[in-house]
């Protein structure tokens, strides 16, 4: 607020604060709140400027490993200084995957990811459930995960920066139908080459 006054603010603990203009920073200042609280190091802090609903500036601090992840939109993610890639993984059954269940979910996201779970078990190498969003997005751009899927339709607070991460290092990201995104929506993304056989098994 102090350094762009004029910019909107929307934060996990604050709300939406409403500026004029055309830029709006998404702020989650503890993303893993629950791993935070209970001592397990899967927590991070993310930031992400949006224009105009495009991304174009995130930033992550993983706690646990002590790096520093960020991107500007069209100029590649890093990590230390390092550039991202995402994973060269091409087959489902070789393929990490880290999917979304909380405490806060209602009983039909509980199912909708158990039905996910079903579905990919036996497809898969590996299912992982982590709990910080913008961590495993940051994974995923790296290469450590292959995909991350949530199934509750959300704005993406915690999302937007790891979002921009993995599309500036070559995945992709739509929707669990294979779409593009609303504004608000499920969310699939991958290293974009296991993403449309990923698709069919959960369809």
């Amino acid at each position: 607020k102090e350094w762009f006054p004029e910019h909107s603010i929307y934060s996990e603990e604050k709300g939406e604060i409403i500026g004029n203009s055309d830029y709006v920073w998404f702020i989650d200042p503890i993303d893993g709140t629950i791993n935070f609280a209970s001592k397990i190091p899967l927590f991070s802090t993310t930031i992400a400027l949006k224009k105009n609903d495009e991304t174009i500036f995130g930033f992550v601090f993983d706690y646990s490993q002590n790096d520093v992840y960020y991107a500007f939109s069209g100029n590649g993610a890093y990590c230390n200084d390092k550039r991202l890639n995402v994973s060269s993984i091409n087959k489902l059954e070789d393929s990490v995957l880290s999917f979304c269940l909380t405490s806060h979910y209602n009983d039909n996201h509980i199912k909708e990811v158990l039905k996910v779970e079903e579905k990919l078990a036996p497809k898969v190498r590996g299912l992982r459930l982590i709990v910080s969003g913008a961590l495993e997005l940051c994974w995923c751009a790296s290469g450590k995960l292959d995909g991350v899927i949530n199934v509750k339709p959300s704005i993406g607070l915690s999302s937007a920066a790891g979002k921009l991460f993995v599309k500036e290092a070559g995945g992709k990201i739509t929707n669990l139908k294979g779409d593009p995104r609303d504004k608000i929506d499920t969310l699939l993304v991958t290293n974009g080459k296991i993403h449309d056989d990923l698709v069919k098994v959960l369809n």
